[in-house]
């Protein structure tokens, strides 16, 4: 795409969570778009029947693994940040019967936030409260950062565009934060790498989105 062929990217996207047909507005102006980081956790533990190990020498893969899983919850609810949210998604555990002591666990670890500060403050809570609970419970630990992205500001000209035109056509609409979306992940990458985009390094694409609740 020739660099004069365009002056900003807006995408048009349903809304995921549940704000906008909650409060019955169908449109909604995105301001920022939260900073994602994922973690991946492989917990290994030991093994054994569990007529057989007693309990005082269990070393349980899932136990720790749920308490790493409490751990993020309280980690999100304690930055000061209305905007931080944390998922624990993925929790599988092997050999997976009834009668066996979990030996491993993996989990992966979605964090987000519109600020750095706070987000990254979480994620350091986390990491710490994983190396913890490992060695109270004795466990090996395998921890992986599969991404740490900065957030992203839409452009305000853009905002205030969708904002007016929303206001002169009698529409209601209100202005909120945004989870990223492979557009927007995207573009730190574009903006800085001139073998992916033809942008110059210096020049950051106007970009905005527009959310549409999934009742309209």
């Amino acid at each position: 795409m020739k660099r004069t062929a365009y002056s900003a990217f807006v995408e048009l996207h349903i809304e995921q969570g549940p704000l906008l047909e909650k409060e019955r507005i169908p449109i909604g102006v995105v301001e920022k778009i939260a900073a994602p980081s994922t973690l991946r956790v492989q917990l290994t533990g030991v093994g054994g029947h569990a007529g057989a190990v007693l309990m005082p020498d269990r070393r349980d893969a899932l136990l720790a693994g749920a308490e790493i899983a409490l751990a993020v919850e309280k980690a999100a609810r304690s930055t000061g940040s209305p905007d931080t949210v944390a998922t624990t998604g993925v929790f599988r555990i092997e050999p997976g019967a009834v009668n066996s002591v979990p030996c491993r666990a993996w989990l992966e670890i979605d964090l987000r936030d519109t600020r750095l500060q706070t987000r990254n403050a979480a994620l350091k809570r986390i990491e710490s409260a994983v190396q913890k609970i490992c060695r109270k419970r004795r466990i090996q630990c395998k921890l992986e950062k599969l991404n740490v992205d900065a957030p992203a500001i839409c452009t305000p000209s853009l905002v205030n565009a969708a904002t007016t035109v929303c206001n002169e056509l009698g529409v209601n609409a209100k202005k909120m934060i945004s989870a990223p979306t492979t557009i927007h992940s995207l573009w730190p990458r574009f903006a800085h790498d001139d073998d992916l985009h033809p942008l110059p390094r210096r020049r950051k694409p106007s970009t905005g989105r527009i959310l549409l609740s999934h009742s309209n």
